[in-house]
């Protein structure tokens, strides 16, 4: 199986879209805002993208079979559907202010023992380009593993025409 770590906000643990294959034994918080750094769910941030943001691109990155009758649709909703996913929340809002978090989560997953390591991480969310985040990203590519990420998005140019980092 293809293990992929999701970064990101965090999941709702109830959601009906959330794939099969979740290991949620695995599951880390580096989100500094939070006491319980093995649970993931997402705390929300109503400031910047409200709650949801982790649920909804681990859904499409995953999602599960699922039946529209109306639609004569009865398959799966997702990209990967069998990988293994690895829910790892980083930050309440998808703009990374701070750059530890995300290391501490690269870390954590090149850290994993042999039969839980990762083959792709994923990240939806990015920030301010930083010496930290590329000496993480080198460590994991180092190690065989790849990165896939978000090239950022804006409304009216906010909060930024850029491409972000990573």
């Amino acid at each position: 199986n293809v293990r992929i770590a999701h970064f990101d906000t965090g999941i709702l643990p109830d959601h009906p879209m959330l794939p099969d294959n979740m290991l949620e034994n695995l599951q880390r918080s580096f989100s500094h805002d939070d006491n319980n750094t093995n649970d993931a769910s997402d705390r929300g941030n109503n400031v910047i993208n409200g709650i949801g943001h982790g649920t909804s691109t681990v859904s499409i990155l995953a999602g599960k079979k699922k039946k529209y009758p109306d639609y004569k649709f009865h398959d799966f909703l997702g990209g990967a559907p069998y990988a293994e996913i690895i829910p790892v929340r980083i930050a309440r809002s998808v703009v990374l202010l701070a750059t530890s978090a995300f290391v501490e989560a690269v870390d954590y997953i090149l850290g994993l023992p042999e039969k839980h390591q990762c083959d792709i991480i994923t990240m939806s969310m990015g920030g301010l380009p930083t010496r930290a985040w590329a000496n993480a990203v080198n460590r994991a590519y180092d190690k065989g593993v790849f990165i896939s990420c978000a090239s950022g998005d804006n409304t009216g140019g906010l909060p930024t025409v850029n491409t972000i980092y990573p």
